[in-house]
Order: C-alpha cells, then structure tokens, then sequence
C-alpha cells in the first residue's frame, strides 16, 4: 500500500526450512515460481528468500517507518502463504490509530491518594505481649 504514492513495504525476507515438514508448503510456493511472480509484480520491494535448517517458515517485512512484522508460515498452504504475502505488501506499516475510548485519561490535579512505596503494606509490628493472657470463661 502507498501513503501519497508511496510504498511501504521495502524488503520481505522469506525465511524457510530446505527439509523440514513445516516449510513443505512455502517450497512449493517456491518451485512453483510465485515467490517471483511476487517479485516481479512488487519491483519496489526487496524480496529475498533465506533458506535456514530448522527453522520454520516466515516472513519478515521492514516498513519504511521503521516497523518490522513476522507473519509465521508453519503449515501453511500455497494459497495461504500467497494470501499473506498479499497482505504484508498492502500494509502501511505504521501503528494502530484506533484507541480504545477512555483508555488515556489525563487529569491536572495529583492522586490524593498518594505515591506508592516499598513497604506501605505491610503490618506495623506491634510489641510482643508480656504477662499471662486471660484465662477463657466458662459457661
């Protein structure tokens, strides 16, 4: 996705497995040729397959804003890994501009209630009592 023309996303690292049964689906994405269909179709973006031993499959992607997202792969069909892909390369890159309602309140007077500190909770020690306690009464 471009911001005034543009793109966000400036490198995917695909990282996958050469043997592993996890990376099963994102080898054949691979042979079957539309990791470059991808690369050709994005020319903006740097896409650069990683194959690491024993790793599961994933995507990495770095935004022009300084973001990084992974999108994990594990089992993941062709179509699926394609969806992903499609999705990273659509993203802005940037934060959530949604906020929850009333989740920053901001108030220009001081709690009253005070600053915490070590040890406020705990039990003021008394004196241990000396002498004999009372005798219990008997009904």
């Amino acid at each position: 996705m471009s911001i005034r023309g543009i793109f966000q996303l400036l490198k995917l690292n695909v990282s996958y497995c050469s043997h592993d049964g996890s990376s099963r689906g994102m080898r054949a994405f691979i042979d079957g040729g539309f990791l470059q269909e991808f690369a050709d179709k994005y020319p903006h973006v740097e896409v650069v397959p990683v194959a690491k031993r024993g790793h599961h499959p994933f995507l990495h992607g770095e935004f022009r804003r300084g973001k990084v997202k992974h999108v994990d792969l594990r089992k993941k069909t062709p179509s699926e890994i394609a969806f992903q892909m499609h999705y990273m390369f659509s993203e802005k890159g940037g934060g959530s501009t949604n906020s929850i309602k009333g989740s920053k309140k901001h108030t220009s007077t001081p709690s009253v209630q005070g600053v915490w500190r070590p040890g406020m909770w705990d039990t003021p020690r008394s004196p241990a009592p000396t002498g004999d306690l009372p005798a219990p009464a008997d009904n």
